[in-house]
């Protein structure tokens, strides 16, 4: 099974802007182009040893010359920095990412930060050219979790890492492993944990079924009085709601639409309480007809609808946008 590191392979625009899913805050092209050559230095702060091996493997997987490690920042092209400073302006998952003729550069207040700027290079080295850009970006929710229900049947530890893979490149941050009886007999206590140690590697969260979420509550109706009445309690919500949340119904146009469009904070939520609702909970229930081996595919392209809706401000997304992103997203899925 080819793994989703490598799709990343054509380069599309949209109004002088590389298209990026899911969509940054600010994401602008800039004149000139990154010149790649043999000797490119690489360095990192002490606190992204993890982000700089990512990164090798990216760049080689884009066909680039090995990057070599250099003692001191300013002599390197490559530049992956943890400033604490910049906590107020990105949060702890924001970055920024500046391509410029000389250098390469991703910032992040956290080694998470800089570990997100690393899946947005990804998508810009798919083009050739590298060309010129700033893109500063941080998620609209903390809470991005793609929900797992392996009943009767397991889908197997190599499916589960491919799913980790593509929830790590669309910015989720949580995978919540809900297992049945039937399909946790396959899986033992190490094989968890092996599950555990290979998304942390990635700042995706494993949330197993036999553990206790934070309190937190999970509101599946789309009925905006709830929310607000669950909120008005002082309980923090994360939102499943039916139809869209659900990924198992057929990718069509309308329903990638409605997904893609979907709002979970009501219009009449005060914005005193809009900060109670901390992100979205995505939900696949894998059943006895499905193939393991078919599970990315069959989330293709609503996951990726998904992530947008729960990374992207209301303000920057765009359906349109979003459709011509997915025919290189996704390009090469087909003949997995």
């Amino acid at each position: 099974m080819k793994s989703l590191l490598f799709l990343l392979v054509c380069s599309y625009t949209l109004f002088g802007q590389p298209i990026i899913i899911p969509q940054p805050a600010v994401n602008q092209f800039q004149r000139g182009e990154f010149v790649v050559r043999d000797g490119l230095g690489l360095w990192s702060s002490v606190s992204c040893v993890k982000e700089r091996a990512l990164l090798q493997t990216y760049w080689q997987a884009a066909g680039l010359p090995v990057l070599t490690d250099v003692p001191k920042a300013k002599r390197a092209d490559v530049v992956l920095l943890v400033d604490a400073g910049r906590q107020e302006a990105l949060g702890s998952e924001g970055y920024e990412l500046i391509v410029s003729p000389k250098r390469i550069s991703i910032t992040g207040a956290t080694a998470a930060g800089v570990f997100y700027g690393l899946q947005t290079l990804r998508q810009v080295l798919r083009g050739s050219p590298i060309r010129s850009l700033r893109i500063r970006d941080k998620p609209r929710f903390g809470w991005r979790s793609f929900r797992l229900v392996e009943s009767h049947r397991a889908v197997g530890m190599a499916v589960i890492r491919t799913m980790i893979d593509e929830l790590a490149l669309l910015k989720f941050n949580r995978f919540h492993w809900q297992l049945t009886e039937s399909p946790g007999r396959f899986y033992t206590p190490e094989q968890i944990q092996e599950i555990v140690r290979y998304a942390d590697r990635q700042h995706v969260a494993v949330i197993a079924q036999v553990e206790k979420p934070e309190p937190i509550v999970h509101v599946r109706e789309d009925d905006p009085k709830q929310i607000l009445h669950v909120a008005n309690l002082g309980h923090k919500l994360v939102i499943s709601t039916g139809l869209e949340s659900t990924l198992n119904h057929p990718a069509t146009e309308r329903s990638l639409e409605l997904l893609y469009r979907l709002e979970p904070i009501p219009d009449q939520m005060p914005e005193d309480l809009r900060p109670q609702i901390l992100g979205l909970d995505f939900v696949y229930l894998h059943n006895q007809t499905t193939a393991p081996d078919s599970l990315p595919g069959q989330l293709h392209p609503r996951l990726a609808a998904a992530a947008e809706v729960a990374w992207t401000f209301a303000q920057h997304k765009d359906f349109g946008r979003f459709k011509v992103g997915l025919t290189g997203f996704y390009k090469g899925v087909s003949g997995r």
